[in-house]
């Protein structure tokens, strides 16, 4: 469902039932990867979310898109996704948090490594997000933070063994929707 409008990535449109997906068209370095984004997520009745994603590059094309729904657009692919999640599906802790996930704990259903409830209203305005691996001990450590404020932290043994990801945005609606947008995008790589 992804598409452009002017300079902006509109990921899905509200509209039910919808995922869309936009790829960096190159495998980008892991460490030392950092990449910064303003998201949008209102228009809508109030769901899913949106995800950034560092995807496992054998796993994933230029087109790669995964389930509707609670599952954002990322659920079936093979990566790390950081969510911003609006939605309080089945076994979600929250209807507004942001999190890290390496896939579904169950069709329709995302596991998350680690969440942050504490924060402000995900649907109103627009959210600077921004996301930076470090190697720690040898291995590479993922940092969240959302406006300014580091949210989450987690090692991410999974992308020390890829070494390269492909980045990813990612959306999806369920039975209730929104417009979910990303723009502004800063990549920057260690190399």
């Amino acid at each position: 469902a992804a598409g452009l409008s002017g300079s902006d990535s509109v990921l899905t449109p509200a509209t039910a039932t919808m995922a869309g997906s936009a790829i960096y068209p190159a495998t980008l370095p892991v460490s030392g990867l950092s990449v910064t984004f303003d998201a949008q997520l209102n228009g809508g009745t109030g769901a899913d979310g949106l995800t950034v994603a560092l995807l496992d590059p054998a796993g994933s094309t230029a087109t790669s898109v995964g389930g509707t729904g609670a599952e954002l657009g990322f659920g079936g692919l093979t990566g790390v996704a950081v969510t911003l999640v609006t939605h309080r599906a089945t076994g979600y802790p929250a209807d507004n948090f942001i999190g890290i996930s390496t896939g579904l704990k169950s069709p329709g259903r995302l596991a998350f490594q680690s969440f942050a409830r504490g924060i402000g209203p995900l649907r109103a305005g627009t959210h600077t997000v921004g996301i930076k691996v470090v190697r720690s001990g040898g291995t590479d450590v993922l940092i969240v933070t959302l406006d300014g404020e580091q949210v989450l932290q987690s090692a991410e043994p999974l992308l020390t063994k890829w070494g390269t990801v492909r980045l990813a945005f990612t959306a999806g609606t369920g039975s209730v929707t929104d417009v979910h947008t990303v723009r502004d995008v800063a990549i920057t790589t260690a190399s």
